[in-house]
């Protein structure tokens, strides 16, 4: 019989690793279930269970200490090997995100990979970037489908070329970027190649949700009376507005036109397969649809949109450095 599995990971706070003074506010609320009597809002946890069938027990969840890189990326591989057909598996992470330069093994700089940053990140070993994701999740079964929710900065263009975007608009209270700047010695690296992303290849049955543009930095806010990445808030109140078929690329959509209008210049993106986009979301809703947050008082500010699939893949010679 047909799973669905869910791992749900947010980092506020960050032990051991390369991150100070740098913490962050709306990662955990991404992922737990946050209604109340203030905010009213349910997120990734609740809307996955009340509205498309997931059980309880079969939603796994890593916070802060416990969110480290390589806890994070072993139960990845460890759902990639246990997958079946039909089976469907939703990665949720709302963290810090960065970029790192790769080369090939003759020294040749290709470009920049985006990091996403567990609560032990260190330059010295960046593991959970789109490469290596990739790598684990490339040979996904036939009609099981995974997904990925990513609400960090530079997270867009894991699998696709460079396209222009802009910056956010941080003059709101408690608009922060969801962004880790890299040393003086890694920046530097960057040298003669700018912070162009690597190519790549999404892996079959792979869909993959960005909050922003590779160029881009992704809000972490304080939204109707709660802290938020600013993607995350606004594709689940999507889900709820939606219709039960509405698609993957349907929501993304309606999440960049929600996004504009509370005044967020970031620019959700979807990697993936342009037919798999086209499917039902998560399988179309199953239950009851939560109940819609009231809209922000945030003023609409332009922004510009873009959408787009990769083809290309790295070399299998890249490396860190």
């Amino acid at each position: 019989m047909a799973r669905k599995l869910a791992l749900l990971v947010g980092v506020n706070q960050h032990f051991g690793g390369d991150i100070r003074d740098n913490d962050l506010k709306g990662c955990i609320p991404d992922v737990i279930q946050t209604r109340n009597n203030v905010t009213g809002i349910t997120l990734a946890r609740d809307v996955l269970v009340r509205t498309y069938g997931f059980k309880d027990e079969d939603i796994r969840m890593l916070t802060d200490g416990r969110a480290k890189k390589y806890e994070i990326f072993n139960r990845l591989k460890e759902y990639a090997a246990e997958l079946e057909p039909g089976d469907l598996f939703v990665f949720e992470m709302s963290s810090h995100g960065t970029r790192y330069p790769i080369r090939l093994k003759d020294g040749t700089l290709t470009g920049a990979l985006d990091c996403l940053c567990a609560t032990d990140f260190t330059w010295d070993d960046p593991v959970l970037i789109g490469r290596e994701i990739g790598k684990v999740f490339g040979h996904v079964p036939a009609t099981a489908q995974v997904v990925f929710i990513l609400d960090a900065c530079h997270s867009g263009k894991q699998f696709r070329d460079l396209n222009p975007g802009v910056r956010l608009d941080t003059t709101a209270p408690y608009r922060k970027d969801r962004f880790v700047a890299p040393p003086v010695d890694v920046a530097h690296r960057f040298r003669g190649v700018g912070q162009v992303p690597a190519p790549g290849q999404t892996p079959k049955h792979v869909l993959l949700y960005s909050a922003c543009d590779f160029n881009e930095t992704a809000a972490d806010a304080f939204i109707n009376g709660g802290f938020h990445g600013a993607f995350t808030y606004h594709l689940w109140q999507v889900v709820g507005e939606s219709k039960p078929d509405a698609s993957y690329e349907d929501i993304r959509r309606a999440s960049m036109k929600a996004l504009q209008a509370d005044g967020f210049a970031q620019n959700p993106g979807l990697e993936g397969d342009p037919a798999e986009a086209a499917l039902p979301f998560l399988g179309g809703a199953r239950g009851v649809v939560p109940p819609t947050p009231p809209p922000s008082a945030n003023k609409p500010k332009p922004s510009g949109f873009f959408t787009g699939y990769g083809v290309g893949e790295l070399p299998e010679s890249a490396g860190f450095i």
